[in-house]
């Protein structure tokens, strides 16, 4: 729970958050994540090797940063699913509580977030995308 004014206040925000995880709620910085919505992004991960949680969707993205990301992943020719976070409000917060990330876009890789916009931008101009790819058996049309 961590250290936070007086000891009383952290050991009652302590208990609380106890008591929220016992049924069934995580909470990270104040956003909730339930265990419906941790199982629906644990599904979507899964049954994609390749997953992007963003703004819109790879055709129409809403914001500058999904398009940025989905334009990369397009561009690396990889097969990859997609949320539309903007179609529900669970996940699109709860998201940010799973990776204990703040922003959307966020890519994951065989189950294991990479990070958003400027990661991957990052690591597609340095080579490293591709080679994670590679590295992780998915096929790309840059291998």
């Amino acid at each position: 729970c961590g250290p936070s004014g007086s000891g009383k206040s952290t050991l009652i925000r302590c208990i609380n958050r106890l008591e929220e995880h016992q049924k069934g709620k995580i909470i990270v910085d104040g956003i909730e994540l339930t265990e419906n919505t941790k199982n629906q992004i644990e599904n979507m991960i899964g049954e994609n090797e390749v997953f992007l949680f963003m703004k819109g969707n790879p055709d129409f993205p809403m914001c500058g940063f999904s398009s940025v990301a989905s334009a990369i992943l397009k561009k690396c020719g990889v097969d990859f699913g997609h949320c539309n976070v903007l179609d529900d409000e669970n996940i699109r917060e709860g998201i940010k509580a799973f990776s204990n990330w703040p922003t959307i876009p966020q890519l994951y890789i065989k189950k294991e977030f990479v990070g958003g916009c400027d990661i991957i931008k990052e690591m597609a101009e340095s080579g490293e995308l591709i080679e994670l790819f590679n590295t992780r058996g998915i096929k790309t049309e840059l291998s």
